[in-house]
């Protein structure tokens, strides 16, 4: 039976080769149930767009694949990739509740204004500040209405932003403590703090691939001028299949699919 430790196990420490085989071990069991997920999933190849989307994917999928097998302390680097992508993670939230609570706060004030006063509760003048809100993208925008705007923005305050800023300052000490742990990240010919894919996809032999996809999907994928001009019924059948073609070669010389040999 296999056991996953998660990203965060404080077990897995030691000597840095030791730890380094057991985050190869754990982000390989990652990859495996991400390629499960993504193959399951018919409707991310439905359109061209989809079908880009998962080529690419699955291509840097098989690119860190690689280098987790091969290269030097990969299994170190992706684990401290993990813990600052979680810290960067809970900087933004940090940053959504903060603006959150500055437009909660700003229609209470509407809200309780004596210019306002006996006019502000007809259905029109709640409509139009529930859509100011909803302009600001709020997580928490439908228990703000309900609750009430002042409300809701004292509560994150006094519960929600205490709770962000101590995981924060904890995910820092855990970062420091792992690099500190770790000093491949310091030495001359220091461990990389990120992944540059054209360099990643050159170190595991997967350059040329890379170059592919890397062109083909950009055209589409970003709003450059030259994609206002492609529409998904210029992807012809055929450059739709050869994107899936890609992805199936792709599986297949990372073993995750076999051809079985037709019988004659």
């Amino acid at each position: 039976m296999r056991v996953k430790k998660h990203w965060s196990d404080e077990s897995l420490t030691g000597s840095t080769e030791v730890a380094d085989h057991s985050w190869r071990a754990v982000c390989l069991s990652y990859a495996c149930d991400r390629i499960s997920s993504l193959v399951e999933n018919e409707s991310l190849v439905g359109s061209s767009l989809g079908t880009l989307a998962v080529a690419r994917y699955i291509l840097e999928l098989h690119i860190l694949v690689i280098n987790l097998i091969g290269a030097r302390l990969y299994g170190i680097v992706c684990a401290r990739l993990l813990l600052q992508d979680r810290l960067n993670h809970e900087n933004a939230l940090l940053e959504q509740h903060l603006s959150e609570i500055e437009v909660y706060e700003r229609i209470q004030l509407v809200e309780s204004s004596p210019i306002k006063s006996g006019a502000i509760g007809t259905a029109e003048d709640m409509a139009a500040l529930d859509h100011q809100a909803r302009q600001s993208f709020c997580l928490y925008l439908e228990k703000a209405k309900y609750w009430g705007y002042g409300f809701w923005a004292d509560r994150m305050k006094e519960e929600m932003l205490p709770r962000i800023r101590s995981e924060i300052e904890r995910l820092e000490r855990k970062l420091e403590e792992f690099e500190n742990r770790y000093p491949c990240f310091s030495e001359p010919n220091a461990l990389p703090k990120e992944i540059r894919w054209n360099k990643a996809a050159k170190v595991a032999g997967l350059k040329r691939e890379w170059d592919f996809i890397y062109k083909n999907t950009s055209r589409l994928l970003h709003c450059l001028p030259g994609s206002l001009v492609v529409t998904q019924s210029e992807q012809t059948a055929a450059e739709v299949r050869m994107y899936l073609d890609f992805t199936c070669v792709t599986l297949i010389k990372m073993g995750i699919i076999r051809l079985t040999p037709l019988a004659v």
